[in-house]
């Protein structure tokens, strides 16, 4: 192989580690901007549910707190969080609420009658 040659192949290969570099850099950046904006969005959504569902926030916070964790750590794990997030955190929160509702409802009963 001539010396002219062999530089070429260099700057090429160089060049190539270069447009490597920068391309895997944006695509970086471009992920880092997603993953913000899914976590923005999921923010807003809990917000909104939390809002939604004040009374039970308010007699249980920490199971509607789990329950809104618990959906977002699913929704992480699908690769579409943003998506997944607001029906399943509405899934979660219903079914705190319809335990919650139950469990206030058997404490009401007068303890001679189990269960009508």
């Amino acid at each position: 192989m001539n010396l002219t040659k062999q530089t070429t192949t260099d700057r090429n290969l160089t060049l190539m580690k270069s447009i490597t570099a920068l391309i895997s850099n944006l695509l970086q950046m471009k992920t880092n901007h997603l993953r913000q904006d899914a976590l923005e969005a999921i923010a807003k959504v809990r917000a909104l549910v939390e809002r939604e569902f004040s009374i039970l926030r308010q007699r249980e916070p920490r199971l509607l707190r789990q329950a809104l964790n618990e959906a977002e750590a699913i929704a992480w794990q699908t690769g579409f969080p943003q998506l997944v997030f607001p029906s399943l955190a509405l899934e979660k929160a219903r079914a705190v609420a319809t335990w919650e509702s139950r469990q206030r409802t058997m404490r009401q009963q007068p303890s001679g009658t189990p269960g009508e």
